[in-house]
């Protein structure tokens, strides 16, 4: 049951809200870490080193938790996850209804509310149009390329004007036959559980839509609500269907200006290309594998072993599967990229060795959250991986030291030394540098970097 809702729902959650590999918090280790791609925070304390160490202690967990591992998804129905932090810092995302099963467990996620809310749209976002409530932007996040029965991730940034904007809004997307409709301000349409949008911010709605099973390039059209007030759209530019083994380079590039994108920006475009270039099995039969597996162990007998593998093999993330050709040249380009920021971030002295090594730590902890996982191991990153490693420069004070063992754990985080030194440093009472206010992003959903984090990629 728990790879059920914590495993395979949290992967289809995870799909709707563009995410590769983040970190997540709940509380049951077994079942979910079978399914999918996430990094766990655990809220039981039975498989977190930090956490097993903090549970007793509110303000360390809620260190660990938001300023160290900056939770992107949270399953919240018990155990060490502050629930009060669901409406501020986090948002609602789904909530899903057990009691056929069990009839006091109402697991519920919330995602990190600046991951879907900005203050203004991204780079090489279109405006779409408006009508009198309710403001639309094809995000910059798109990827409008895919294989034949991949599933497109079509990202909305949707704004309301005033206060006075129409509940009973729904979008609809389509490419094709394909179409998907929900609810306006619900983040996923897993119970469509809608949230409170603050009017002038901007709001991102992922669509799904499994894309045709012939090549070629299809229009993507978008309704804003209905009736009076709704509003036509169509993408300005098709959507390519194409062979994953077939994708030119040229196509997996992206057509808007590199000059607007750093190195997070085109990251997170080609992790998505990656994702979207595997087919996965449709909507619906996932739907009937979920049902099958539930009606298994509801009456006792043997677990539908059937059902159960095909949706493991379909939560499986990109990563796993090798890219193909034109993909694993981008990726190569932002590993490269990844070694030069990395050494600007190390070479800059007017920061102690702490805080340089936890600039570096967390540009490789938002590449691994994105699918990169061999960054610290990459030919590209050697140089500095080595030289944050051997560095003997003593910390300049306790803060510096508390942020060089964040940096080592986030560097590697499998190393045993490196998590025991985080635990010790954290036990001081000291905060952490100014400088992590370079990691994260800004309200307007850009990655808050230095100058050479921002770097852009054809810079």
């Amino acid at each position: 049951m728990i790879a059920d809702v914590e495993g395979f729902e949290r992967v289809r959650l995870q799909r709707y809200l563009g995410m590769i590999y983040p970190v997540v918090a709940l509380p049951d280790a077994g079942g979910s870490l079978a399914v999918g791609g996430m990094q766990l925070v655990d809220t039981a304390s039975l498989v977190d080193y930090q956490m097993a160490r903090v549970r007793s202690n509110p303000e360390l967990v809620r260190r660990y938790q938001h300023d160290e591992r900056q939770i992107d998804l949270a399953e919240y129905h018990a155990w060490l996850f502050d629930q009060g932090l669901v409406g501020s810092k986090f948002l609602a995302a789904a909530k899903f209804s057990m009691e056929q099963d069990y009839p006091n467990f109402v697991p519920a996620y919330a995602v990190r509310r600046d991951l879907v809310e900005v203050n203004r749209p991204d780079a090489g976002s279109i405006r779409l149009g408006a009508n009198g409530e309710i403001e639309a932007f094809l995000s910059g996040r798109t990827v409008l390329v895919g294989a034949p029965g991949a599933l497109l991730r079509v990202e909305l940034l949707i704004s309301p004007r005033d206060a006075r904007w129409d509940s009973e809004c729904r979008v609809r997307v389509a490419i094709a036959d394909e179409t998907e409709e929900r609810t306006v301000f619900t983040l996923s349409p897993i119970s469509e559980t809608v949230i409170e949008p603050t009017p002038g911010r901007y709001y991102r709605h992922g669509f799904l839509l499994r894309l045709p099973s012939s090549t070629g390039d299809y229009p993507l059209s978008v309704r804003l609500c209905s009736g009076s007030s709704e509003v036509l759209f169509t993408a300005p530019r098709p959507v390519l269907v194409r062979s994953a083994a077939g994708l030119s380079l040229a196509e997996a590039r992206d057509h808007g200006s590199a000059s607007q994108r750093d190195l997070l920006d085109e990251a997170r475009r080609v992790a998505q290309l990656r994702e979207q270039l595997i087919p996965r099995v449709p909507l619906a039969e996932r739907v009937a594998l979920l049902t099958r597996l539930r009606a298994s162990y509801r009456d006792g007998s043997r677990t539908d072993v059937a059902a159960y593998d095909a949706l493991v093999r379909d939560s499986r993330p990109p990563f796993v599967d090798p890219a193909p050709a034109s993909v694993g040249a981008l990726v190569e380009e932002i590993l490269s990229v990844a070694g030069s920021v990395s050494a600007r971030l190390w070479a800059d002295r007017s920061f102690g060795v702490g805080a340089r090594t936890l600039a570096v730590g967390r540009l490789v902890d938002a590449l691994r959250r994105l699918g990169y996982l061999g960054v610290a191991g990459s030919e590209a990153m050697a140089p500095v991986m080595a030289a944050a490693l051997s560095e003997r420069e003593p910390p300049s004070d306790p803060s510096d030291s508390y942020a060089r063992a964040l940096g080592l754990a986030l560097l590697l985080p499998g190393k045993a030394s490196h998590q025991k030194r985080l635990a010790e440093a954290r036990s001081t009472g000291a905060s952490l540098p100014q400088v992590d206010a370079w990691t994260g992003e800004d309200d307007g959903g850009h990655s808050q970097s230095p100058s050479a984090w921002r770097r852009p990629l054809g810079g």
